[in-house]
């Protein structure tokens, strides 16, 4: 066996890099301009959730910006909800970092929803690369996950009889610039 998500140190798996996807993604926008830089988290105690919160934490510390996060639950209308709490308690926030692009699709609807409009007042990018991305009004800037690179790499494990207890392979997330960011 050899998972394709972040899993128990024993269990061989490929893996995207979660925490260097976000901090890509924190470090793009803060490169754009953006200063004000918010969070829209997956749920708790789900791994991918925290290695994407430890990349965005480490992003804004090295640039010295403030931590403003929410939960999102990895729904649509859970980031919605949470892009509207940001929003009103961050008037001034000038991106959002959204921890799955179906999250970031309900962000981009509340930050139009408020009367803001994206990028110009609020950047907005996604990690999946998933047709939700493509589907939001802009287009979604997102970190894509090298599925079909992992699920490759894996066969080939499987295949060749290389797979070894704790095994692990992380595959780079690649920024695909869109309207949102």
């Amino acid at each position: 066996m050899v998972s394709l998500v972040e899993t128990a140190g024993a269990v061989p798996a490929v893996e995207p890099d979660n925490a260097g996807g976000a901090y890509a993604a924190v470090t793009y926008l803060h490169r754009l301009g953006r200063r004000r830089i918010a969070a829209i988290d997956g749920p708790d105690g789900i791994t991918c959730t925290v290695n994407r919160r430890a990349g965005y934490l480490r992003a804004i510390g090295e640039d010295g910006l403030a931590d403003l996060s929410e939960g999102g639950g990895f729904t649509r209308e859970g980031g919605f909800d949470a892009a509207l709490r940001l929003l009103d308690r961050y008037p001034d926030l000038d991106a959002m970092f959204v921890a799955c692009d179906l999250m970031a699709a309900g962000a981009v609807q509340a930050i139009t929803a408020t009367g803001r409009r994206v990028p110009q007042d609020v950047s907005v990018i996604g990690i999946d690369d998933s047709i939700a991305a493509a589907c939001t009004n802009p287009p979604l800037t997102t970190m894509r996950m090298p599925v079909e690179d992992m699920a490759a790499a894996a066969t080939r494990l499987l295949l060749d009889g290389g797979v070894t207890l704790g095994y692990r392979q992380r595959f780079p997330l690649e920024l695909v610039k869109r309207a949102s960011a």
